[in-house]
């Protein structure tokens, strides 16, 4: 290798240790001490790999550019990272050996210092590392290193001045020049990031005050951009919409108050916005979480130093206690004839009370009596038992009556079944015991319904008590949400319906089940199937009240040993609703095919056969499994398609397809019930591949899947 060829490639490895330095961020490193030894340990061992690579003038003496990194190390790093380097840099030539090994070992060193004058020089007088500087003290450098040339013997210091020389004075220098620069941008832009953080620390302080200051002030004060969205509030403002302060940012009114709460804040910022006039009112504000305050708001637009308009800022301020003192006297007199009122009613229910109580202890103390005087008469005994055992039955009515009774404010809302239901799961655990495992189906994009939350609390609690008390052991509860379209058709099997948009709430278990009877008499107030003592039959009475109040419907499937599915329709609130067209039978998919149908339940049986008929198919209808073996065992024809119910009294609608499966092998199947796809696949009954349609159906989906089937 000639000397141009190997110094050139040691200046390449000079330059490399810029982007090395600089790739690994040693600069960012807090700790001054730590800095410095990494970063002389870092030059050292590039140091090191430049001495590896050196260009051998006469055996044992070596070239290479180790004076170059030395005297640079020294100009920008300091005192401690130049003394490591040279002492590694010193104790590899050392070891290396051969004639030059202490002439070598100078030059790293008295570069090095000259590194280190340069620095004290330029700290001085305040110099910047110019073009010209650094080529000077490049140049100076490697008359140095030159002079320590002379120290060499006397037969081959010549020749190696000779020889080196003139790429060491004409390309070196520009080499220092050029790592120098590189060196000199990264402590440029080392100090400038340190400033930035310097900047940014006392922007914090300073933010972190003034968010104290405005946390501080019971106000609410809020800021929104010309979009309407929050971009910032304080913490009393988060408090009052009962959100953190971090998740109201980026919303705006729609978001957070019900719609005709937000409306009126819309329309108020439109007109500030518009008129560029603040805005100063007393009024009251219904919060998210169902509170009307009485709030002193001032609006004002939200401009910057240049005038341009970012938004508008506002200020709120609870002036409820105060209001409510102004009209205290007002309302004095109407408040005081409406608690004579509700005392009046009071006074006539706990009379009532007081009185069915007196007469019940009577009943109790006598039977108690009879019982000590007649004990040896067994059958008299018994019925006294049983008077007893039945006036406190009475007793406990008349405690719940009374609750019932109670007056309560209903406060219908717009809110989403979802969040509601998840919001009482870890009760709805409590209450039903850990034997029992619940589970929430909840539907995707689940439509907004309005009623009184608290009325959907007592819906799901005593339809998950009542299903507690069906399971006997181990078990699981099924509650499940989903949206629902109900045709004419469907409707018309229902009257309390109309045709629109529902949301259905299912709360299904595995117990009992119940019969056709019983089914019949649940939602009857006072009918209870619980053991004396245990029940008093208001629950599903009350259940059936709120659904009705909420223009809903609530049906239940049942059959016994095979659980119940209780399904509640609620419409979708007016709100959110999207007007449909009706739907036509004219475009629905029908057929000519004969289909045999299997219901257990009459009415069921009745409107799906009308369906049928109307969609043109033939329809041979049996209302138990044993009638419809019976019935296609007489018909001649083929039967194309078995549309049945899963659950029924002695053969359930799986086995059913099987029996029929043997003489009409091309049979087909679709099957239908009143529970939940979950619950019925939890039995078994269904298997992967099966055709299932979930009661109630509409004529359009029943249109659609009997086709589906058939192909």
């Amino acid at each position: 290798m000639s000397s141009f060829t190997g110094l050139l490639n040691n200046v390449v490895l000079l330059l490399a240790l810029g982007v090395i330095y600089d790739t690994l961020g040693l600069y960012k490193i807090r700790h001054k001490l730590v800095r410095d030894s990494l970063s002389g340990v870092l030059i050292g061992l590039v140091g090191m790999a430049v001495m590896l690579t050196p260009w051998e003038l006469v055996p044992g003496i070596f070239f290479d550019t180790r004076w170059i990194l030395l005297s640079l190390c020294g100009l920008f790093f300091g005192l401690v990272p130049t003394l490591i380097a040279v002492a590694m840099t010193v104790a590899l030539r050392l070891f290396q050996g051969g004639g030059g090994a202490i002439v070598g070992s100078l030059v790293i060193i008295t570069t090095a210092c000259v590194g280190l004058a340069w620095r004290q020089l330029v700290q001085n007088r305040n110099w910047r590392l110019s073009w010209g500087n650094l080529y000077i003290f490049g140049l100076l450098v490697q008359v140095d290193m030159l002079s320590c040339m002379f120290l060499m013997p006397e037969n081959v210091r010549y020749k190696i001045l000779a020889a080196v020389a003139p790429p060491i004075l004409l390309i070196y220098p520009i080499g220092t020049l050029l790592l120098g620069l590189i060196l000199r941008r990264q402590r440029d832009r080392r100090t400038a990031e340190l400033a930035l953080d310097e900047h940014r620390q006392l922007l914090d302080r300073e933010r972190g005050l003034l968010r104290g200051l405005i946390n501080a002030i019971p106000d609410l004060i809020f800021v929104k951009n010309t979009e309407g969205q929050y971009i910032d509030c304080n913490q009393s403002f988060a408090q009052k919409i009962g959100i953190p302060e971090q998740e109201i940012i980026g919303k705006n009114d729609q978001e957070l108050f019900d719609k005709e709460t937000a409306d009126k804040l819309q329309q108020e910022d439109q007109e500030l916005v518009t008129s560029d006039v603040p805005f100063n009112q007393d009024k009251w504000v219904r919060f998210p979480n169902g509170q009307r305050r009485m709030m002193s708001v001032h609006k004002a637009p939200f401009r910057g130093l240049d005038g341009t308009l970012y938004g508008l800022a506002g200020i709120g301020r609870d002036i409820t206690e105060r209001t409510l003192a102004e009209e205290e006297r007002e309302h004095l007199q109407a408040q005081l004839a409406q608690a004579q009122k509700i005392e009046s009613v009071g006074q006539l229910a706990g009379g009532i009370a007081h009185d069915f109580n007196n007469m019940l202890a009577v009943i109790l103390g006598q039977a108690e009596l009879a019982q000590l005087r007649l004990h040896d008469e067994a059958r008299l005994k018994l019925a006294i038992s049983e008077i007893q055992n039945a006036a406190k039955r009475s007793s406990a009515l008349t405690q719940q009556l009374l609750a019932f009774a109670r007056k309560q404010a209903i406060a219908p809302k717009v809110m989403d079944l979802n969040d509601n239901v998840a919001g009482m799961f870890k009760m709805l655990r409590r209450v039903i015991g850990e034997d029992i495992e619940l589970r929430l189906t909840a539907g995707d994009g689940l439509w907004k319904v309005k009623m009184d939350p608290s009325q959907l609390d007592q819906i799901l609690t005593n339809l998950c008590v009542n299903a507690r008390d069906a399971i006997e052991g181990h078990g699981q509860i099924t509650i499940e949400t989903q949206n629902l379209l109900l045709d004419e058709s469907w409707c018309d099997a229902h009257p309390s319906l109309h045709p629109g948009e529902y949301v259905v709430i299912s709360v299904s278990d595995n117990g009992k089940g119940m019969d056709t009877d019983t089914r019949q008499k649940i939602f009857d107030p006072f009918f209870t199937t619980k053991k004396m003592g245990a029940g008093t039959g208001l629950g599903l009475a009350t259940v059936y009240g709120i659904v009705k109040q909420n223009d809903g419907l609530i049906d239940v499937y049942s059959e016994p040993g095979q659980g119940s599915s209780f399904k509640i329709y609620l419409p979708r609130t007016e709100e959110d609703e999207i007007s449909t067209a009706p739907l036509s039978s004219e475009l629905l998919p029908k057929g000519d095919e004969t289909v045999l149908l299997v219901e257990d339940e009459e009415a069921v049986l009745k409107i799906t056969k009308e369906m049928l008929d109307g969609l043109g198919y033939r329809v041979i209808s049996a209302s138990n499994p044993k009638q419809g073996l019976e019935l296609a065992g007489r018909f001649s024809d083929p039967i194309h398609l078995l549309l049945t119910d899963v659950v029924m009294p002695e053969i359930n609608g799986l086995k059913l397809s099987e029996l029929l499966r043997q003489s009409h092998s091309e049979l087909k199947v679709l099957f239908m019930s009143g529970y939940t796809a979950d619950v019925i696949a939890q039995h078994g009954i269904l298997d992967e591949g099966i055709d299932f349609i979930e009661k109630p159906f509409a004529l359009k989906n029943l249109a659609l899947k009997v086709r589906e089937v058939l192909g």
